[in-house]
């Protein structure tokens, strides 16, 4: 009855019967947990960032970093600025693109985009690991009325985290990200260091791959898939992980439906079975059932 089965979570390659197109380059995170950049119509084999646990096929969605000049924070475009920038250093990407950020008491950093936005919703993101500075907080926010903002703290240690911080734009405006250590603003007060690299400001209710950029925003194309002639005229059931919620589900297809419509989600497994395949039984599977 089942025709082909296919577990992204235990190998590294799409099967013959899946294609995967995206125009544009894609970031992911491989098994060592560190950043690479997966060329045009490469599958991204994701994994967890922390532990290296694999994730399965990331399949997103377009989004656009608006931040300039996004790897290295004594690149971005100054906001409000008074820390001192310390020395360049590796990066999640294994890459020397992060920078070093001492705080005092009442010190504060944050880049802006380049261009005003219309009103909606953003996100805010940014790689961050402690220098000595046990937290921080995390702020995006519109330059022109701070008060329209998202401030969280975070803690951090040695390994690189990745905060996202979700507002909305009331009004067209440049929106700032950044981190501030004042009391009163949402910082603990406690001088120290931290390392940040990447940060990513994007339309959007969550975080999504981060997209590196230089001197203009950058957007990184939509992942499609699409399954071999032999097989599309066939039921599939695919599993899928929400980026957004970490939610998993399964899901049928119908003969000649496609599943090119997946987005922001991790595939991690999917199987065609025969046409006539007994409605019960693909229903058993999609409620979670044996494959």
């Amino acid at each position: 009855m089942r025709l082909a089965y296919w577990d992204a979570l235990t190998v590294s390659a799409l099967p013959s019967w899946l294609t995967l197109t995206r125009a544009t380059t894609g970031t992911y995170f491989d098994a060592s947990a560190v950043m690479q950049s997966a060329a045009i119509n490469a599958a991204r084999f994701d994994h967890n960032p922390l532990t290296g646990a694999a994730l399965g096929v990331l399949c997103e969605s377009s989004r656009t970093n608006l931040m300039a000049n996004s790897d290295e924070p004594g690149s971005w475009t100054p906001s409000y600025q008074n820390a001192t920038k310390g020395s360049v250093i590796v990066g999640p990407n294994g890459a020397t693109s992060a920078r070093r950020i001492t705080f005092g008491a009442a010190d504060y950093f944050y880049g802006r985009t380049s261009a005003s936005y219309a009103p909606a919703a953003y996100t805010g993101s940014v790689h961050v690991r402690s220098a000595g500075k046990s937290s921080i907080c995390v702020r995006i926010d519109a330059t022109a009325n701070g008060s329209n903002d998202f401030r969280a703290q975070v803690a951090i240690a040695s390994a690189w985290v990745r905060p996202a911080r979700t507002f909305a734009l009331a009004a067209t405006d440049t929106i700032d990200l950044g981190f501030d250590n004042r009391v009163g603003n949402g910082g603990d007060g406690i001088a120290g260091a931290l390392d940040a690299f990447g940060g990513q400001i994007e339309a959007g209710a969550f975080a999504s791959s981060y997209i590196p950029t230089s001197g203009v925003p950058v957007t990184r194309a939509a992942d499609a898939l699409s399954i071999a002639a032999g097989y599309s005229g066939n039921p599939i059931i695919v599993e899928t992980q929400s980026v957004a919620t970490g939610a998993l589900s399964r899901t049928l297809y119908n003969p000649g439906s496609g599943i090119s419509a997946l987005a922001d989600v991790w595939l991690r497994k999917a199987a065609v079975y025969r046409i006539g395949a007994p409605a019960g039984v693909l229903n058993a599977i999609v409620a979670g059932g044996a494959w």
